[in-house]
């Protein structure tokens, strides 16, 4: 048995993040194993587009200050819980500081059956 839309609009209803975090790592089970340091990093405000198909889409562009490095994993967080923490599409790869933007993601139970 799998969520109909109308229950994948409700339960990702309430899942509205507010800020996303970018990782050098797996974020693991709590989103604080691997957070990006220095460089000017913090977390960014991030803002999720209503419910739609299953997801709720990334409708802004969260623009991050890092050091050099590799940042393949991502987290989206409701104050200080992390609700989701994945792979990016690619890793952001800098050979220098600089900045990273995130310009896609979402959050999607369409691969999820109940």
């Amino acid at each position: 048995m799998a969520l109909t839309e109308a229950g994948k609009a409700l339960a990702l209803g309430p899942l509205s993040a507010t800020t996303m975090s970018l990782h050098t790592g797996d974020a693991g089970d709590t989103g604080a194993e691997n957070e990006a340091t220095g460089g000017g990093y913090a977390r960014k405000a991030c803002t999720l587009a209503a419910a739609s198909a299953g997801a709720r889409a990334l409708i802004n562009d969260p623009l991050f200050d890092v050091p050099a490095g590799t940042f393949p994993n991502y987290g989206l967080w409701i104050d200080d819980v992390c609700i989701e923490a994945g792979l990016l599409g690619s890793p952001k790869v800098l050979n220098e500081a600089g900045q990273v933007i995130i310009t896609d993601g979402d959050i999607n139970l369409n691969s999820i059956d109940t």
